[in-house]
């Protein structure tokens, strides 16, 4: 069985042995970091050397609103951007609020009322550096 080679003749063996391995990391990687998908989808774009013009293509398609170039590429890079600083800032207030609920001195009220205030202001801090 012949291997289909690549443009500058090499064959495709490291074309599959980088996308197995590549999916392997994501797969690891997928119980702490979300959007296992979308690191699949880059990482093959990557490995097949097609990520520089899908971005490209991406960042062309794009239309100016009162002097703001707004394209594609733009709008998918903040939303993952908000996306991940929320997923952050939940983790974190989660990881908080557990410890808030170990201090004895503090009251169940004070709790919960110091846990969504934590929440509140890392959202909003997520919100407002992304």
């Amino acid at each position: 069985m012949r291997l289909p080679s690549a443009p500058d003749g090499r064959t495709g063996s490291p074309t599959i042995v980088n996308l197995v391995l590549a999916w392997l990391v994501i797969r690891l990687a997928a119980a702490l970091v979300p959007y296992a998908a979308l690191a699949w989808l880059v990482a093959a774009l990557n490995i097949v050397h097609l990520l520089g013009p899908t971005l490209d293509l991406l960042d062309s398609v794009a239309v100016v609103v009162g002097g703001l170039r707004v394209s594609i590429l733009t709008v998918v890079k903040g939303v993952l951007s908000l996306a991940m600083l929320l997923w952050a800032a939940t983790v974190a207030s989660n990881l908080f609020e557990r410890r808030i609920t170990r201090v004895p001195e503090i009251t169940p009220r004070a709790r919960v009322l110091l846990g969504k205030l934590l929440k509140a202001t890392l959202v909003t801090l997520a919100v407002v550096f992304s």
